[in-house]
C-alpha cells in the first residue's frame, strides 16, 4: 500500500493538498453569456406647423434592446495568485529592409523620370512612350537591387545587428531562468486548508 503522507501539508498536517499546476488549470473557465444591450434605435420624425404656416421637422430616437451572446473568460483569484512564471518574449529584428526598398523605389522613380526625359531630349525621341517606360523601369530595378544589396551593410553600420545580438543574448539568459523557475513551479503544492505552498519532488 502506497504512503501518501508525503503529500500532507508540512505546516498544518492537512491531507487536503493539490498540485499548484492542477489548481491553476482548474481556475480558468470559458463560456457564453447573454446580455441585454442596445442593438439599434427607433427613429421617429414629426413635422410641425408654425403659426405663420412654415413647417419644421423634429427627429427623436429611442433605443431598441435585444439579447446579445458574448464569449466569457473567468479566472479565479487563486489561479492569479499561483500563476506560473511568465515566459520571456523573443525579440524581433528591426524591420528596415522594406523601408529601404521603398525609399529606393520612390527615389528611383524620380531619378528615372528625369533621366528618361534628358535622354529623350538628347536623342530626339520625342514622345516615344515605350522607350521612356523602358528607361524608367530599368532605373527603378537598378535602385531596388541597390537597396536590397545595401540593406545588410546598413544593418551593420547602424548597429541593428549588435542590438539584436545583445537582445537575443539577454533573451536566452531569461529563457534559461524561466525554464528553471517553471520546472520548480511544477513541483509546488498548495494546502487547500491553510494556503501554505511547499516544494515536493
Amino acid at each position: 500500500m502506497q504512503d501518501f503522507s508525503k503529500f500532507n501539508c508540512p505546516h498544518c498536517g492537512s491531507d487536503n493538498t493539490a498540485s499548484m499546476s492542477l489548481v491553476y488549470r482548474r481556475g480558468h473557465a470559458t463560456g457564453t453569456a447573454v446580455h441585454t444591450e442596445v442593438v439599434g434605435y427607433d427613429v421617429t420624425t414629426t413635422t410641425h406647423t408654425r403659426s405663420d404656416g412654415s413647417t419644421y421637422t423634429e427627429e427623436s430616437r429611442s433605443p431598441c434592446y435585444g439579447n446579445v451572446t458574448r464569449d466569457t473568460y473567468t479566472e479565479t483569484d487563486l489561479a492569479k495568485e499561483i500563476a506560473p512564471p511568465e515566459e520571456p518574449k523573443e525579440p524581433e529584428r528591426e524591420q528596415t529592409g522594406c523601408f529601404m526598398v521603398g525609399v529606393g523605389i520612390v527615389t528611383g522613380l524620380g531619378v528615372a523620370v528625369e533621366v528618361a526625359r534628358f535622354v529623350a531630349n538628347c536623342f530626339d525621341w520625342g514622345h516615344d512612350f515605350e522607350t521612356v517606360c523602358y528607361v524608367v523601369l530599368t532605373w527603378c530595378l537598378a535602385f531596388v537591387l541597390f537597396c536590397i544589396m545595401i540593406d545588410p551593410v546598413w544593418d551593420s553600420i547602424s548597429g541593428k545587428n549588435r542590438r539584436f545580438a545583445k537582445a537575443m543574448a539577454k533573451y536566452q539568459e531569461e529563457m534559461a531562468d524561466y525554464q528553471e523557475q517553471y520546472a520548480y513551479w511544477q513541483h509546488l503544492y498548495i494546502c487547500m486548508r491553510c494556503g501554505h505552498k511547499y516544494y515536493l519532488e
